[in-house]
């Protein structure tokens, strides 16, 4: 796939930069309160620029969460193909989470809580959000698939792959649910996937390295 332009690389990084306004005043003010032209005036774009990339003040956050979504198939890529499956998943899973804006150091993680919170009474984002989510089941059977001990059955590597994000899902939205420090959202997630996947679970000392 040829890279892109200069132009289309512009246009993706104002893309990326209004959806991050966007999901920072949905976490800090609400849906409801938050307007466009808000959205518009703090990005520095002007309203027809907004138009241009997104037909509602929800959508803009997608590519927020699209970024997030392929963490989890890049983590799992970036894994030596000899690490055995079951560990490979729960390192990439462990590197995704806190690589992101939900990990414990991360000084965003708070309006990512907040608007996590958020999309649990707005429909519209609710759908981008498990959007994102099926996005993220795509990526990652592609690199399931890659891996040389990957299912070969496209019913049971789709069902995997629905197991590792759901996990991560879980984990997440438990995570936004409870207070700041209570749980540690990728030590949910490997939790959850040795519930969901328990023929390939890791060793204990796997999975305490894989949290770092």
């Amino acid at each position: 796939m040829p890279s892109p332009s200069l132009t289309e690389q512009r246009q993706i990084a104002t893309r990326r930069h209004i959806a991050r306004v966007a999901a920072r005043l949905f976490s800090e003010q609400g849906v409801q309160q938050t307007t466009v032209a808000q959205i518009a005036e703090e990005s520095g774009v002007a309203l027809r620029t907004f138009y241009s990339y997104f037909d509602s003040k929800q959508s803009a956050i997608a590519p927020a969460l699209d970024d997030g979504s392929q963490m989890l198939a890049s983590a799992l890529s970036a894994i030596a193909p000899e690490v055995e499956l079951g560990t490979a998943i729960r390192l990439a899973v462990a590197a995704a989470i806190n690589e992101s804006e939900v990990s414990r150091r991360s000084p965003e993680a708070e309006w990512i809580r907040n608007l996590l919170r958020v999309m649990e009474t707005d429909p519209q984002l609710k759908a981008i959000w498990l959007g994102s989510l099926h996005s993220a089941e795509n990526d990652l059977c592609g690199a399931l698939r890659n891996r040389a001990d990957g299912p070969d059955d496209n019913v049971e590597l789709r069902l995997l792959a629905a197991a590792v994000v759901s996990s991560a899902r879980i984990a997440v939205e438990t995570w936004a649910a409870r207070e700041p420090g209570e749980i540690d959202a990728a030590e949910l997630a490997l939790r959850c996937i040795a519930l969901a996947m328990p023929h390939r679970a890791a060793t204990r000392n796997e999975a305490e390295r894989a949290d770092g």
